[in-house]
């Protein structure tokens, strides 16, 4: 694929993923949710007003209460080519947090599955997720977050048998405990659901509102994922594409956090995304 060609398929995506933040915003300033940008979103909006050139994945979180009062509207507010997909709503699905898909546009990704790459047809995504508390005393807080870290790990160990993503985006040592997994079949010992139940569970046991520290506990960023909540504060707006999107009240701090010095951009050669090919 040239560049040429991925350059333009990243640009058709990111405004196809525009229109669903803009519908997902719209439905939080309606029902008066709080949300934020999070993660590569919030860098884009704040280093380049927009998404960052070479990425599409698109980012939210909601605060616990807010994120599950969105799950129990969006079946209405989602309509047309629009949809929520959620572990209850999708017996397919099998990810934590909730997704809102764009039907009308079909991508085909690689997934490793079955000792063997096979092709997939998925549709157009951004990801909301819930933003929850954690302990603020540091011996309990290592000891919670190593919890959380073995039922996310019992997840994934629970869904090898399913289309996973390829070496592409995953490590040599995670592609062999994939093919590990798979040749003895050990997987099957753990129930997916209640792996997902039991994450859930130490995911709720501190709430937003009575917790100091805060932060996305699916995140890929573990324990930077987590910031005193006055980082969060009430949000602010700031630009994003042709339209503004509310992020945390103290950006900075959150970016720094996660990223270190944000605003330095990675290599050129670092400056790469997804491959992109749209389905049928």
């Amino acid at each position: 694929m040239t560049d040429e060609i991925q350059n333009a398929g990243m640009q058709k995506l990111q405004s196809v993923n525009l229109e669903m933040i803009k519908l997902f915003a719209e439905i939080c300033r309606k029902h008066k949710l709080q949300y934020f940008a999070l993660g590569g979103t919030l860098l884009g909006a704040v280093r380049h007003q927009g998404f960052i050139p070479w990425d599409d994945d698109v980012d939210m979180g909601m605060p616990r209460t807010d994120y599950e009062k969105f799950l129990k509207i969006a079946g209405t507010e989602l309509t047309g080519r629009y949809r929520l997909r959620t572990i209850e709503t999708d017996d397919e699905y099998r990810t934590y947090f909730c997704k809102i898909e764009d039907t009308s546009v079909t991508l085909v990704r690689e997934f490793y599955a079955k000792n063997s790459v096979v092709k997939k047809n998925i549709y157009a995504w951004i990801d909301i997720m819930p933003i929850d508390g954690m302990p603020t005393e540091a011996h309990v807080f290592r000891k919670h977050h190593e919890k959380m870290l073995k039922a996310r790990k019992m997840i994934s160990f629970s869904l090898m048998d399913k289309c996973m993503g390829t070496g592409k985006t995953r490590s040599k040592k995670q592609m062999m405990i994939i093919k590990t997994g798979l040749k003895t079949g050990l997987y099957k010992a753990v129930d997916t659901i209640k792996a997902f139940r039991r994450f859930d569970n130490l995911c709720k046991k501190y709430s937003y509102e009575s917790s100091a520290l805060v932060g996305n506990t699916y995140g890929i960023y573990k324990e930077k994922e987590f910031v005193p909540k006055r980082v969060f504060g009430k949000g602010c707006m700031l630009p994003f594409e042709d339209t503004e999107i509310c992020c945390p009240a103290d950006y900075d701090t959150y970016l720094k956090h996660v990223y270190g010095n944000y605003m330095i951009l990675p290599p050129e050669q670092e400056r790469t995304g997804h491959e992109i090919e749209f389905g049928n």
